[in-house]
């Protein structure tokens, strides 16, 4: 009973807005947890997705993948599963072991298709649920830039079929048309609720209680994580070991692909955090997750000529005011000044000289000859 009383609050919380999350609709499974491991890295995706489309850097999104398929519609091509960790999407995809169970969709105006943004928080199925007129509807949740820009999902994103076909393997022979469609959405009301399954809260769907309502009588079976994107623990570390090994080869082919397309190429044109990717990949040097973080680590790069080396050279100016004292120090050789005076006798030592002139005088008598 308190494990209920909490997640009720919890659902109270979570309630989207223009709906209504009720408490019986956190009915199924809510103290199960999922067998298996979720993914441990979201290099994973990267690896396994990378033969199904392409990944690109969205300038809205980030890292995102783009499936082949042009026209293709989240949720649409599959069916539901009643199990005891609540409705959970299954589908013969060969992405949506990934796509179905992490991360959300977004339509993406400058691909124009659908792209996924991944995560690793594993749900039954990541999806909005409606009821209207005895009939249940669904839709793609949005990535949070979304959300929080106010943008919903469009129309022709929501399915909704009679509910007493909901959990049929055929459930897409059961899908109303598309105007059909636009009328139910604008009447539907939100509901599903919330719980929490390892550790995580996801979206569990509809309750037992609107299931009876609607002569829907099934009882839940146990989560195969085979068909819901869990794996053992081996296989999860195996799986990481993997896509970190092959992450350069991935990486190349997948730069082909969006070379390849020019509309891929343009939405990586408008993404800043993508150039630097690519330019990485021709070295093979650059990872698959860091590709958002390398242009990070350039920045710091460009940053630190201008903050470090400049700062050092001014305390280099203010070293020369102490050599003001240097001017102090010619004082000191103002006696170098007087030592040249001594100098002067130097110039009197010559008159000496003088008596040298007067030595001839002496040989004047030599002229009294006339005594003869």
């Amino acid at each position: 009973m308190k494990i209920r009383t909490v997640l009720f609050a919890v659902c109270g919380a979570l309630a989207p807005a223009g709906g209504s999350a009720l408490a019986d609709d956190i009915s199924v499974g809510v103290s199960v947890d999922a067998p298996g491991e979720p993914v441990g890295s979201v290099d994973v995706f990267y690896d396994r997705l990378s033969s199904d489309g392409a990944w690109v850097d969205d300038a809205q999104l980030g890292r995102v993948f783009v499936p082949e398929q042009a026209g293709y519609v989240p949720y649409r091509d599959g069916h539901w599963v009643y199990t005891d960790v609540g409705f959970v999407w299954v589908s013969a995809e060969p992405f949506a072991w990934a796509t179905s169970h992490y991360g959300r969709w977004g339509y993406s105006q400058d691909v124009d298709r659908w792209v996924w943004v991944p995560d690793l928080t594993w749900g039954p199925a990541w999806v909005d649920w409606s009821e209207t007129n005895g009939e249940f509807g669904w839709a793609p949740m949005l990535p949070a830039a979304y959300v929080a820009r106010g943008i919903s999902a469009p129309v022709a994103s929501w399915s909704f079929c009679p509910a007493e076909h909901v959990l049929d393997v055929q459930v897409s022979h059961y899908y109303e048309p598309a105007a059909r469609v636009a009328v139910l959405q604008r009447s539907a009301q939100r509901i599903g609720g919330t719980a929490t399954v390892g550790g995580a809260r996801v979206v569990v769907g509809p309750s037992a209680q609107r299931l009876a309502a609607a002569h829907v009588n099934v009882k839940p079976t146990k989560l195969d994580m085979t068909i819901a994107g869990r794996m053992s623990a081996t296989d999860a570390k195996a799986a990481v070991a993997h896509a970190q090994q092959n992450h350069a080869a991935i990486e190349q082919r997948n730069q082909q692909r969006v070379q390849a397309d020019p509309k891929l190429r343009a939405v990586e044109s408008k993404s800043p955090a993508s150039h630097a990717a690519p330019a990485k990949t021709e070295n093979r040097t650059e990872p698959a997750k860091p590709q958002p973080a390398r242009p990070e680590t350039v920045k710091p790069e460009a940053t630190k000529p201008q903050v470090t080396k400049p700062e050092p050279t001014k305390p280099q100016v203010t070293k020369p005011l102490v050599t003001k004292p240097e001017l102090t120090k010619p004082e000191v050789t103002k006696p170098e000044v007087t030592k040249p005076e001594p100098t002067k006798p130097q110039v009197t030592k010559p008159e000496p000289a003088k008596p040298e002139a007067t030595k001839p005088e002496p040989a004047k008598p030599e002229k009294k000859e006339p005594p003869r």
